[in-house]
């Protein structure tokens, strides 16, 4: 599999084996090592949220998105601060000792989450609280650029973070810029990060970066000893994967860093010939950002400030059937995953290899 420009669409799938019976599928095959070592232990799913938009949405309607998500499994990138405080059981509390258990209920719930926080160049939504309670920390190279607004944060996503923000002349939030300088100044300096890190928490410690950053990156990955590398594509994953492979047996390491990858949607069959070709564990923002970004999701969780009842504006039935679809459309992208990974032969996801593809005889020129 030497050729040059070959694309997911230019590989199928190895046929079934025949020398044996294919099992049923399970979902319990389907969890990821997240380190080098068996010592940071697995995720539930290779899918992960990577960079929810959680200011998108009120803290109820977050809340509710999130608990059914996580509670398939999936990890989901989430700060402490990130949720909101939620005026309904705010208001409850204030009442009695009821909306106090439930808040407290709720905690606990969020606990069990398999959450990946995402530590930032200049610290921006970071608590220690995340490095604690996450199990997966991105320590994120580079900014991302706001659309017209260069490196600045979206105000609303600021204000979730640390409470008030600057407003403009008409009132409205405005987006702030980075608050101080990055806390290292080159990438020798990551495995100090890292170590810093280490000695707070026992997550597993990813470093993210552009597919364009992989050539520097990966180095200080392995050098750093940081458990994987989390890299952003653009369009089609294949020359990247390819290329962390090749970084890593020309270096001959023995421990291999794990490589998640976070970019568009791919259907099942394209995930799992990116399993095959050496991805860990895959994103699926492009499935799940609807959930808290469309206006009539929105409307199924009015806000604590609206000033008509509840009630009046939305049963508890739509939110529920609401919730239910978003576990049938996860679990449904579960059981696929599953029935391919077993049709190839494979007990886990780590079985998998550029042996379980074919690449078409007219992609080897290319």
């Amino acid at each position: 599999m030497s050729g040059k420009g070959v694309r997911l669409v230019d590989m199928r799938l190895a046929p079934p084996p025949v020398d044996r019976f294919v099992r049923p599928p399970g979902r319990s095959m389907l969890s990821v090592r997240l380190g080098a070592t068996e010592e940071r232990g697995r995720a539930p799913l290779p899918f992960f949220w990577h960079d929810p938009p959680w200011h998108l949405a009120n803290p109820s309607h977050c809340r509710a998105v999130a608990g059914v998500v996580a509670g398939c499994g999936v990890t989901i990138g989430m700060a402490e601060n990130d949720l909101g405080e939620d005026e309904s059981v705010t208001a409850a509390g204030v009442e009695g000792n009821g909306g106090q258990a439930g808040a407290n209920s709720e905690a606990a719930a969020v606990e069990n989450w398999s959450r990946l926080a995402t530590h930032r160049p200049d610290r921006a939504g970071w608590t220690l609280d995340d490095c604690i309670s996450s199990r997966v920390i991105e320590l994120r190279l580079g900014m991302r650029r706001a659309a017209g607004e260069g490196f600045a944060y979206p105000a609303e996503r600021y204000s979730r973070w640390h409470g008030g923000v600057a407003t403009g002349p008409d009132g409205a939030l405005v987006p702030l810029p980075l608050l101080f300088p990055p806390e290292w100044s080159d990438l020798s300096t990551l495995g100090s990060q890292v170590a810093q890190l280490r000695s707070l928490s026992d997550a597993a410690i990813y470093v993210s970066c552009d597919e364009s950053q992989v050539d520097v990156v990966l180095p200080a990955v392995h050098a750093g000893n940081a458990d994987g590398i989390l890299v952003r594509f653009h369009d089609d994953p294949v020359t990247m994967l390819r290329h962390c492979h090749r970084i890593m047996d020309e270096r001959q390491w023995v421990s291999r860093p794990r490589v998640w990858i976070s970019g568009r949607w791919l259907g099942i069959e394209e995930t799992v010939k990116c399993f095959a070709l050496g991805a860990a564990a895959v994103a699926i923002d492009e499935l799940c950002d609807p959930w808290l970004s469309e206006p009539e999701y929105g409307k199924l969780f009015p806000g604590g400030t609206s000033p008509f009842p509840f009630g009046a504006m939305v049963g508890k039935t739509q939110q529920q059937r609401f919730l239910e679809r978003i576990r049938e459309q996860v679990m449904g992208c579960c059981d696929s995953l599953a029935a391919v990974v077993r049709s190839l032969g494979a007990s886990r996801i780590e079985e998998l290899d550029a042996g379980h593809l074919i690449v078409a005889d007219d992609a080897w020129g290319a």
